[in-house]
């Protein structure tokens, strides 16, 4: 059966609290691996800024932190690795041209910007 997630972390203003988000992650991060983690949040926080590429479907009006957030709580019920859990939250930012993949690869590494292009191409 499909579990429906509610969006408890966007509050009434459409704040999101990050440090809520990935204490609620169903997997147990360490501290250096936490901090990757809230870092490719923040990156894509501020990317959600800048202007979305037309891909001639929903890109404009969507949101790519919720969405990377949403994917990246899918990817850890499964137990993934850091690496994965990076590409999911960073896919859409990338996807829409928010973010640049030598910005990934510079800040993430190889691993990380060859998921999140890959899948991004699709």
């Amino acid at each position: 059966m499909v579990q429906v997630r509610q969006q408890t972390l966007i509050d009434a203003q459409g704040a999101i609290d990050l440090e809520q988000w990935l204490a609620q992650l169903p997997l147990v991060l360490e501290g250096a691996d936490s901090a990757r983690l809230l870092q490719a949040c923040e990156l894509v926080r501020e990317a959600q800024q800048l202007p979305a590429a037309d891909a001639g479907d929903w890109a404009r009006e969507s949101n790519c932190l919720v969405a990377g957030l949403d994917i990246s709580i899918i990817l850890a019920d499964l137990h993934v690795d850091l690496d994965c859990l990076l590409a999911g939250v960073l896919y859409r930012a990338v996807r829409e041209g928010r973010l640049d993949a030598e910005q990934v690869r510079t800040q993430f590494g190889d691993a990380v910007t060859t998921s999140s292009m890959t899948c991004a191409w699709r």
